[in-house]
């Protein structure tokens, strides 16, 4: 079996984790690292990844959370975020941001900037969130997959109540 099996059979939901045990800070940067590098449709990344180290601030998320005690007992509580829309702007600030670290010309994206334009335009509201979710299982995906490689527990999770998340 090849190590990357043997990591994802030892991964699991971790159901309790122990508070006296912390990720370190190298660790989490790696975890961060990769959830920056996770591919998505088009390269858009429509997300944002926060980090909840703060205990009365975790112990306030739980009853926002179903009472699920992982959010409270875990070293760092990384968060998952999508925006509420993703619209023509943000692609032109994406295309704008590919063409100056590509060093190329925006007008050599402009073809690239139809296709994601008409891609997102073509889908409403619901749509739009719906395929930003999807976008973002696959950050989490690739965040269990490094958890599992670093040998560090993990509970991926739902259940939220997202307007009190955000305090």
């Amino acid at each position: 079996m090849t190590d990357i099996i043997k990591e994802m059979n030892w991964r699991y939901a971790t159901k309790e984790f122990d508070p006296t045990k912390k990720v370190s800070e190298d660790d989490v940067n790696t975890l961060l690292e990769c959830l920056r590098l996770s591919p998505s449709a088009f390269g858009l990344q429509p997300w944002e990844f926060v980090v909840v180290e703060n205990q009365d601030l975790k112990e306030k998320l739980v009853p926002l959370s179903y009472n699920q005690a992982q959010v409270a007992q875990s070293s760092h509580l990384i968060i998952l975020c999508t925006p509420t829309d993703f619209t023509e702007a943000n692609v032109e600030g994406f295309i704008d941001k590919t063409a100056k670290t590509q060093k190329v010309s925006r007008e050599s994206l402009a073809e690239f900037e139809g296709q994601i334009k008409q891609t997102l335009g073509d889908k409403n509201m619901d749509d739009r969130l719906g395929w930003m979710d999807q976008q973002l299982f696959i950050a989490l995906g690739v965040l269990v997959t490094a958890a599992a490689r670093l040998k560090i527990d993990a509970c991926p999770m739902q259940g939220f109540f997202g307007p009190g998340y955000d305090i």
